[in-house]
């Protein structure tokens, strides 16, 4: 079975790079359009082995947490398209 769906970046209510706050996307999307959501990884980088060392933490408590919940993955690795990613089970 393959799951397929786009991971962004969690901004404060204010917005992304900002120190100090709570990260919540619902608070950010009440001011702001879904379009402004930067995806995890940019550009096309189907099945990239580079792009998940740039989000090493996200990626292995992916990973811990199939373990958790008795559905671990066999794959988990980039698609097709800015923030897409693909678990395999």
């Amino acid at each position: 079975m393959e799951i397929e769906f786009i991971n962004f970046e969690t901004p404060s209510k204010d917005g992304y790079g900002l120190p100090e706050g709570r990260h919540n996307i619902a608070s950010y999307l009440q001011s702001n359009t879904v379009g402004s959501l930067r995806p995890l990884t940019e550009g096309m980088f189907g099945y990239s082995v580079t792009r998940p060392v740039m989000s090493k933490q996200y990626f292995h408590d992916i990973f811990d947490q199939s373990i958790e919940m008795r559905c671990g993955l066999e794959g988990w690795h980039t698609e097709s398209g800015p923030g897409v990613l693909e678990g395999v089970r």
